[in-house]
């Protein structure tokens, strides 16, 4: 995910199904914004950081001007996804909140 100031974020075309997720863990809740004909998760915005929208990175056409620096929720992943040596990694949620535009 990349993740910017919500008011940085403009979309241009089409209409994004929402869904709202409240944490078992936490209590907080997470608006899953995705494409109401394949389900492709595109955003979402998080109690935790308010006033930022994150976009999935996989959803942009050009990904060489962002870096993933971290990985979160590492507990859940599944075995066949590898994470690079090098990249932070943190059990849950618990990466500290991004800088807008930082692309993490």
């Amino acid at each position: 995910m990349a993740s910017f100031d919500e008011h940085s974020v403009e979309f241009l075309q089409g209409q994004l199904a929402e869904c709202e997720h409240r944490s078992d863990e936490s209590g907080r809740w997470l608006r899953m914004n995705f494409c109401p004909n394949c389900g492709t998760t595109v955003a979402h915005t998080a109690e935790v950081r308010p006033g930022m929208r994150s976009i999935a990175a996989g959803t942009f056409d050009e990904t060489d001007w962002f870096v993933i620096d971290r990985h979160i929720w590492v507990r859940s992943k599944l075995p066949w996804v590898s994470i690079p040596e090098g990249v932070a990694t943190f059990m849950q949620g618990s990466a500290p909140n991004p800088k807008p535009g930082s692309g993490t």
